[in-house]
This record gives structure tokens, C-alpha cells and sequence, in this order.
């Protein structure tokens, strides 16, 4: 889901080996696929992380009951089909009954509706199939601040991870002087999934 361009190789791996019922095969190929996401080693259960995670996100998903779980699951299967049922386990539960809240002047109490006015317009950058951040949060981030600006990538996975010319150039001048990229613009990516270079 995270890199599918770069990722492929273990993945069709692991699929051939779960066919085969090759435990061992699959094993490796889906420690491969986790550290090839991030491309360094990554402990994600360390203790740190997700205190972190918990703290940043109190009182961001008030859930009480399963009920309350199940409505929040299903908003979150309207954004997202595919990544909509692994946040819900992975990131609502893990927080449940986590009673440290940080103090009034650390709590994000969400954005202000009629429009933030940043010093420099944001630039909003994703690729139009991510299954964690669809391209619609974006967007709906972007009407927040006015003068902010959405470069969207032709690509899958999460965030831009798929070499794309275009979406450089974009970046690089937004990085250099804050030059954003016209309204609706769309970048293709230089490189097909499964790593197979683009020509067209």
C-alpha cells in the first residue's frame, strides 16, 4: 500500500509463497516489504512511538464502545476502502483506555473554518491513490487556507513515492521562492508501478 512501485518484487514473492503454503518465503518477503516501505529498519511497537501516536492523537476519536468504534471504522471506509479497516485496528485500538492528555496549550482543537491565513501558501502534495491519505483530504485541507494550492501525482501508493519530473519541479520552485503550481494540476509519474520506467 505504502510503495507499490519499489515494493513488488517481495510482494509477488510472498503472494507465489502463500500459494505454496511456504511459510518461510513469506515470512522473509513480508519483513522485506516492511522495511522496503520506509527503505531503513523501523521498529514501529517500540514503546516511544506509540506514546507519541497516542498522545498526539488524545481526544481526536472519542471511542467509549464498539459502537463507537464501528461508526468511526465506517467513516473511515468512506475515505479509504483498502487502508479503512487496518487504521481502525491499527491506530484507533491501540490508544484505547490511554488517559495521558496533554496540557490545554498542546491540545489541537481543529482548524478555524472560515480560513487560516498563513505567511507562505501551503503547498499540498499526494498522489491520487493513496489508501491512508485519499486526495480528497487535501483538498479539503487546502480550503482551509486560502491561497494554498493541491499538486496531485498520477501515481499509487502513500504520499508521493514514484519518481515524477514534474512533481519536482513543482516542488523545487515552491521550495525555492513559493511558487505554487497552477489550479488542478496534474503530474505523471516518470516510473510505472513495479519499478518499469514510463515512455510513452
Amino acid at each position: 500500500m505504502y510503495t507499490p512501485q519499489w515494493s513488488f518484487r517481495h510482494l509477488a514473492l510472498g503472494l507465489e509463497a502463500a500459494e505454496a503454503s511456504n511459510t518461510r518465503i513469506l515470512d522473509f518477503a513480508l519483513n522485506a516489504l516492511e522495511s522496503e516501505a520506509v527503505g531503513y529498519e523501523r521498529d514501529d511497537s517500540s514503546e516511544a512511538f506509540l506514546l507519541i501516536r497516542c498522545i498526539d492523537s488524545s481526544r481526536s476519536f472519542p471511542i467509549r464502545t464498539l459502537n463507537d468504534w464501528i461508526e468511526e471504522r465506517e467513516t473511515y471506509r468512506r475515505e479509504s476502502y483498502y487502508g479503512a479497516d487496518i487504521m481502525a485496528v491499527a491506530w484507533m485500538l491501540s490508544c484505547t483506555g490511554f488517559n495521558i492528555v496533554p496540557p490545554a496549550s498542546q491540545l489541537f482543537l481543529g482548524f478555524n473554518t472560515s480560513g487560516t491565513h498563513t505567511s507562505t501558501p501551503i503547498l499540498f502534495r499526494n498522489s491520487l491513490r493513496d489508501v491512508i491519505a485519499p486526495i480528497s483530504s487535501a483538498h479539503r485541507m487546502s480550503a482551509l487556507f486560502p491561497g494554498s494550492a493541491v499538486l496531485a501525482q498520477n501515481s499509487t501508493g502513500h504520499g508521493i513515492t514514484s519518481i515524477s519530473n514534474c512533481t519536482s519541479q513543482h516542488t523545487w520552485a515552491y521550495m525555492a521562492n513559493a511558487t505554487l503550481p497552477p489550479p488542478d494540476t496534474l503530474c505523471q509519474q516518470d516510473v510505472l508501478s513495479y519499478g518499469v520506467p514510463y515512455r510513452e
